[in-house]
């Protein structure tokens, strides 16, 4: 197998093993990240000829962090991924980092929820998140919503129960029920709009 790093400047050829024994290879175009599928050990599934998104598998119960690439080659082509998929890290208790890239504008249904999450950035390129995408995540202490993010759907960060504070930005123009419910330790929330309608417990920290 002949791995190609690519930079701005060169191709730079590496021989037959030289990573051997990593878990993982992650490279980088013009400052991108790209990886092919087996240097990764993530699961992608083609949505077209150009995108892809992350899909579930239980190997990743295993993982303690991940950097997922903005770039994957799947299928005999270069995918950009888009989402993640629903259901993608469920209970993977050992997850404690994750790196979205700015490509990604989905987090789908329960991605990470019951997972061991401590710490996310969510990606600049972020338009909505699911239902419960984040539910039950009782490590995370703080998450930043991106100033792109238009929808949180219903539970999305139910029972993130560490978080203690919290800005949603003027981009979002709609919060799920029980977006917000059961973070027991919110002591401030900031919701920068007035008059749209929102759940009816999406504000509350207890619902």
């Amino acid at each position: 197998l002949e791995i190609i790093i690519y930079n701005s400047c060169k191709d730079v050829k590496v021989g037959n093993g030289a990573f051997d024994g990593c878990k993982s290879v992650i490279f980088s175009k013009d400052g991108h990240i790209v990886a092919r599928e087996s240097d990764t050990p993530l699961k992608f599934k083609a949505l077209s000829k150009y995108n892809a998104i992350v899909i579930a598998d239980s190997s990743y119960k295993d993982l303690d962090s991940v950097i997922i690439p903005e770039k994957i080659h799947i299928e005999g082509g270069l995918h950009t991924v888009l989402s993640i998929n629903d259901e993608a890290f469920q209970y993977c208790r050992r997850l404690k980092k994750i790196t979205i890239p700015n490509t990604v504008r989905i987090i789908g249904d329960c991605a990470f929820c019951g997972s061991g999450l401590t710490e996310i950035n969510l990606p600049n390129s972020l338009v909505t998140i699911k239902s419960y995408a984040f539910s039950g995540c009782t490590g995370l202490t703080e998450i930043n919503l991106p100033s792109t993010l238009k929808t949180i759907e219903n539970y999305a960060f139910s029972g993130c129960s560490g978080i203690t504070k919290l800005v949603v930005p003027d981009s979002v123009t709609s919060i799920g029920m029980g977006a917000f419910k059961g973070m027991n330790k919110l002591e401030e929330i900031t919701l920068p709009f007035v008059g749209n309608k929102i759940g009816s417990t999406s504000g509350s920290s207890d619902g």
